[in-house]
């Protein structure tokens, strides 16, 4: 019984998920002369702009849920259009930070308040106690998802400590040891943290051109 009920769980889930993939549209109109994934390209770059540091395309990609390739692509078209501008970081040759223009700053805007009307009209649809189920239940699979990958990150601090142990045994000085075993302390706690809403370790930042964590 309990395999049918997973089954039939399974079954809805996917049923779901894939009807809303094929209507879900936000914003739900083009702004301007932009595509839909130039749209939210905008609008992730306004939202990432928000958080007070740097805005690397790898966050703008993850926010709007593009591919880098995809995204690079998407940008020339955005400074051509006079909405984006990228510049260079300082102390780092490969490091690009992106930007709005006035123009761009404004189809952000219009795209927050399309997007606040869909939504609205969505909390309408719903009525109040079906979306106050709808967070409910939504939170607990967010706790459930930052769960898992807390599980993974302690496991993977533990093998790379397990692995670094071995191909780099302590030195005369005493000194790589207790480093390592800081590093991977820190790399397993982060999640948990960052799951309690505490700030990431500040030393985390750019490692290998990527983006700096941001609160």
């Amino acid at each position: 019984m309990e395999d049918e009920a997973f089954e039939r769980f399974k079954g809805e889930m996917h049923d779901v998920f894939r009807r809303i993939r094929r209507g879900h549209h936000v914003p739900p109109e083009r702004l301007g002369d932009l595509t839909s994934g130039e749209s939210m390209v905008v609008m992730a770059i306004a939202r990432a702009a928000q958080r007070g540091c740097a805005v690397r395309p790898g966050m703008v990609a993850h926010l709007a849920g593009t591919t880098p390739s995809a995204l690079s692509q998407m940008l020339k078209s955005l400074e051509r259009k006079g909405y984006v501008v990228r510049e260079r970081l300082g102390g780092d040759a490969r490091g690009i930070a992106l930007g709005l223009t006035d123009a761009g700053a404004a189809l952000a805007r219009e795209g927050e308040r399309l997007r606040d009307a869909y939504l609205k009209e969505l909390f309408a649809y719903l009525g109040e106690d079906d979306v106050r189920d709808l967070v409910r239940v939504i939170r607990r699979m967010a706790e459930f998802f930052e769960g898992k990958q807390a599980e993974a990150a302690a496991a993977n601090a533990d093998a790379e400590a397990a692995a670094a142990a071995a191909e780099s045994p302590t030195g005369a000085n005493g000194a790589s040891e207790p480093r390592a075993h800081a590093a991977n302390a820190e790399a397993a706690l982060e999640p948990h943290a960052q799951a309690a809403g505490a700030p990431t370790f500040a030393h985390r930042t750019q490692t290998k051109g990527g983006d700096a964590p941001c609160a």
